[in-house]
């Protein structure tokens, strides 16, 4: 196989791109099964888009595209053979709905392209091999890179729109239709301009799967609240579930409640515990604090089961893989999957220890329910409104290992009275001195699982308060980009005209100089510096 070539997120090598292997650990094989899933994935949605075009729909289609995008991301699937089987799928049922498409529209209405024809080989070496001719690497040797750059732009966007609706209970259709027009469309688009339009209307559907999956969270477990939430375990056998499934986290409080297993969440299921139905579980334990880029710290030092719910899984140790389960899009080679049954979860649990006593009480809060914070909200217009605060600065996104993510830290030391301050994401714990400040009003956490699909609406709201256009707010975006999940956050916020966004707290490798300096202008897209001359041109002289 030819040289593996991933540039999708943050920490890619070199700030350039991961050449030899995954720095989050994946093989080159897995990465080349994964174009080759991507190509598979691209002739499904033609022929989908085309059966739709003709009145039919088959669901089985519209559920797999969405898998297989949500499996691509960093830190996702990384077990080859589970690719590999998601593979052969699009393909198989590519075919069932082509032979469908057919019998309505006759076999002379559309030729089939390369994407819609392949056939994938037999021998599971023979196909990481057919990925040299159709992945990345081959579509750089063969476009103009300000292209490339804007076609990754619209796969990373739809592939966080994917890792939000796969854990809906119903996507919209006209979604469902966009990701498959979408997907086709990337087979013909050469034009920058015309996949920076799509890439738009990505973050315009991206907004209605957040929206979508915050209310259907709330109706299920009930509206959240904000909420103390114990970060010390207790005497007991216990299970760790981290990720951001709440779906996959309530099952095994189901599994878990009287059996005397405590259950504990770690990194964005954090906010799982704003909700009153799943705190009503009596094995919901706490939180176990840590961030995601440190999970071998805390995944090694837990004394039972861990489940990885969704993506931010690293490379996990021999010991480590003997207690350590995934469900949904997370995959690990060589570690069990959990689909249908989480009972070896419960079994598990019970063969090791737990914690022989209880450790001495602390807390932390999760982040506003909706209520409150469109409360605080109102307040911030009517502070605006007087003068009180001149300014709202949005801070969003994933936090990052090391000085990337000190960056914020720094940042929050720079930002002067006078400016609200609305908060979503993971990367909100880098901004806990803000909370410190005397005006409680100017400092809005959303937390970290809905927090990013409170962040449109919210604005939408403070508009609506001032009398004026999103656009005419006086408001700053930053947006803290790791992977996926962040590049469709940032097309949300160009398809609602946030003015303006800074992107950091590094340059993506994917966003190549000439599509930003040609292209992205248009959108008020700023990298970021160093957060004292950020400051300084955000918010003036101090």
């Amino acid at each position: 196989m030819s040289e593996m070539f991933c540039f999708q997120c943050a920490d890619t090598a070199r700030g350039e791109a991961c050449t030899v292997r995954g720095v989050c650990g994946r093989e080159p094989e897995v990465a080349a099964l994964h174009d080759l899933l991507l190509f598979a994935t691209v002739g499904l949605s033609q022929v989908a888009h085309r059966v739709r075009l003709s009145k039919l729909r088959d669901p089985s289609a519209d559920a797999l595209v969405l898998r297989a995008l949500s499996a691509g991301r960093t830190n996702a699937l990384s077990d080859g053979p589970r690719v590999e089987d998601l593979t052969r799928e699009a393909v198989d049922l590519r075919e069932r709905l082509l032979r469908a498409h057919r019998e309505v529209a006759g076999p002379a209405v559309w030729t089939p392209t390369v994407a819609a024809t392949f056939a994938p080989a037999m021998d599971y070496h023979e196909l990481i091999h057919q990925a040299d001719v159709v992945g990345l690497g081959a579509r750089r040797s063969m476009e103009q890179p300000e292209v490339v750059a804007a076609q990754e732009l619209v796969i990373y966007g739809l592939r966080g729109l994917a890792a939000h609706a796969v854990q809906c209970e119903e996507v919209e259709e006209r979604v469902l239709a966009f990701v498959h027009e979408a997907l086709d469309a990337l087979t013909h688009l050469r034009s920058t301009e015309a996949l920076a339009g799509l890439a738009r209307r990505v973050g315009e559907r991206h907004k209605v799967v957040l929206h979508r999956h915050a209310h259907e969270l709330a109706r299920r477990f009930g509206e959240p609240v904000q909420t103390l939430v114990r970060t010390t375990p207790v005497r007991g056998k216990a299970i760790l579930v981290s990720g951001h499934d709440i779906a996959a986290l309530e099952r095994v409080l189901r599994l878990a409640d009287g059996q005397r297993v405590k259950v504990y969440t770690h990194g964005d299921l954090r906010d799982a515990h704003a909700y009153p139905a799943l705190r009503g579980h009596v094995a919901l334990a706490g939180h176990l604090e840590g961030a995601w880029f440190d999970q071998r710290k805390v995944f090694e030092a837990f004394p039972g089961p861990v489940l990885v719910t969704s993506d931010r899984l690293l490379r996990p140790s021999a010991q480590l893989s003997q207690r350590l389960f995934t469900t949904g899009s997370a995959g690990w080679t060589g570690v069990p999957h959990l689909d249908s049954s989480l009972a070896p979860l419960l079994a598990k649990a019970h063969a090791l220890p737990g914690y022989p006593e209880d450790q001495e009480e602390a807390f932390g809060q999760t982040g506003l329910g909706r209520a409150a914070a469109e409360d605080k909200i109102r307040e911030v217009a009517a502070a605006l409104r007087s003068g009180r605060l001149q300014r709202v600065l949005v801070i969003s996104g994933e936090d990052q290992r090391g000085r990337k993510g000190a960056y914020y830290e720094d940042l929050s030391a720079r930002i002067p009275a006078g400016t609200a301050v609305i908060a979503a994401g993971s990367v909100a714990t880098r901004l806990s001195a803000l909370a410190e400040r005397p005006d409680e009003a100017s400092f809005l956490d959303l937390g970290t699982l809905t927090g990013t699909a409170g962040v449109a609406g919210l604005v939408d709201l403070l508009a609506t308060e001032l009398r004026v256009p999103v656009s005419g707010l006086p408001l700053t975006l930053m947006l803290s980009w790791y992977g996926q999940r962040s590049v469709a956050q940032l097309l949300a916020s160009v398809a609602s005209q946030m003015p303006p966004r800074y992107i950091g707290p590094v340059r993506p490798a994917f966003l190549t100089p000439a599509l930003q300096d040609t292209l992205l202008p248009g959108w008020d897209l700023r990298p970021v510096q160093q957060a004292q001359a950020d400051a300084l041109a955000m918010f003036g002289p101090a």
